[in-house]
């Protein structure tokens, strides 16, 4: 099975221990979080984002984790590859990437060469476009042909296996001509791709939405599921079972958490939280309104047959959300870090959204649930990806978007600056 996005293996089973931090504190250095999971470190070199996309992978085939970060900075819209000299420090890439925002990224081999290739996709000078970017196997990308691939607006990407021929497949949404499109594109082989129409739904307006493979129904190959914002002014997941040759049939529709989610922008991500080799998935409404505040975030459930349960609430970051996945404490399970906006109503900040995190730790034998003391600054309208960046073995987290400047005097809204966060793990 091959996808480039995390979506398996994530075990979220109560009791969890809850780490919360918002954006509003000082720049810790190193030393000051030390004493948690994580210790923070100089991230000067990468140039900063929101409103983007961030991936990982060995580019340049020396044994070390890359980075790919795409979006708008303080200058404009901006891609970036950086390479790692093995010890968690980068360098930047001279690569001729388009320069977009409100991006997304996805790497894989797609020409079956042993090296790591990108799709990337977002607007540039306000239009919407997709490239196809293949590896000299050195890290250096020369644009392929993306004829066959529709640019959209407010994209999603990912990469996987769809049909069984172990070549890198896409599963690209967005929206376009007043339509919310999903679309597969099968490889063959060599990084051409030929397209499957999945889903045409018709659209009451450019919201960002996201289609996510993940094994629903216990099969063993790849299905789709899609959160989309549906005629209802409701966010529904529409799922998509895979016939094992990259056919899909369209499952039926339900509202997020029978309907909780309701205004604003959507997240979820899929993950294997129950540790039974289907994929569940966490959710949060991103909300718009003063009276939305508190969200609908947990975890659903799916009982093997693609059928998702209650909502099992976590309280999550309720705008510009975002989230990434790893076992952050080796101990066999994966957690949890979630980032985006929430709302104080009650502080001085009133009216206003304040950039955090949740750090989720699973652990399936405690007995009790306690706050980690890991450091993790608040970010909003991001992106944020593990990655073992200085080979000890262990995933470090990358973070990027949107944090709080304290040397900038209120009001909040124009302390908020683009930030990249590197925390290097240490899970002993």
């Amino acid at each position: 099975m091959y996808c480039s996005k995390i979506y398996c293996s994530l075990l979220l089973i109560f009791p969890l221990l809850i780490s919360c931090s918002s954006g509003d504190h000082p720049e810790p250095d190193a030393a000051a979080s030390e004493s948690g999971l994580f210790s923070l470190v100089s991230s000067d070199s990468i140039t900063p984002i929101y409103n983007g996309d961030i991936e990982a992978g060995d580019f340049d085939g020396d044994g070390d984790n890359d980075l790919i970060v795409s979006g708008l900075s303080a200058t404009g819209p901006s891609s970036e590859i950086y390479l790692n000299d093995g010890t968690g420090k980068f360098i930047k890439s001279v690569n001729d990437l388009a320069n977009v925002e409100n991006s997304a990224v996805a790497v894989g081999d797609l020409d079956q060469d042993s090296d790591l290739d990108i799709v990337l996709l977002g607007v540039n000078d306000s239009a919407p476009v997709a490239h196809v970017y293949f590896n000299n196997g050195s890290g250096i990308f020369e644009s392929g042909s993306a004829s066959t691939i529709e640019p959209l607006a407010f994209p999603s990407v990912a990469i996987g296996d769809f049909d069984g021929n172990s070549t890198g497949d896409l599963v690209i949404a967005g929206y376009a001509d007043s339509e919310y499109l999903v679309q597969v594109f099968l490889n063959d082989g060599f990084g051409q791709f030929s397209l499957v129409s999945v889903d045409t739904q018709s659209h009451p307006g450019q919201y960002r939405h996201s289609a996510q493979p993940g094994d629903i129904d216990h099969d063993g190959d790849l299905d789709i599921v899609a959160l989309y914002y549906s005629a209802q002014y409701r966010y529904q997941l529409r799922m998509y079972k895979n016939n094992g040759v990259g056919g899909f049939t369209k499952e039926a529709t339900r509202n997020v958490a029978n309907g909780i989610l309701s205004e604003g922008s959507s997240s979820f991500k899929l993950a294997d939280f129950d540790n039974d080799n289907d994929a569940d998935m966490v959710v949060v409404q991103n909300a718009t309104s003063f009276r939305h505040w508190a969200g609908s975030s947990g975890v659903l459930v799916n009982d093997g047959g693609a059928s998702f349960g209650e909502l099992q609430h976590i309280s999550l970051p309720t705008k510009s959300a975002f989230f990434c996945v790893s076992d952050v404490d080796q101990n066999q399970t994966l957690d949890l870090v979630a980032f985006g906006d929430f709302h104080y109503p009650a502080s001085i900040y009133i009216g206003d959204y304040l950039p955090e995190s949740r750090l989720v730790l699973n652990q399936r034998d405690a007995d009790s649930m306690t706050i980690s003391d890991g450091v993790i600054h608040g970010s909003a309208a991001g992106a944020c990806t593990f990655a073992d960046i200085n080979g000890d073995g262990t995933e470090d987290l990358l973070v990027t978007g949107l944090s709080i400047d304290d040397s900038v005097p209120l009001p909040e809204e124009s302390r908020r600056r683009e930030a990249f966060h590197i925390y290097i793990n240490n899970p002993g």
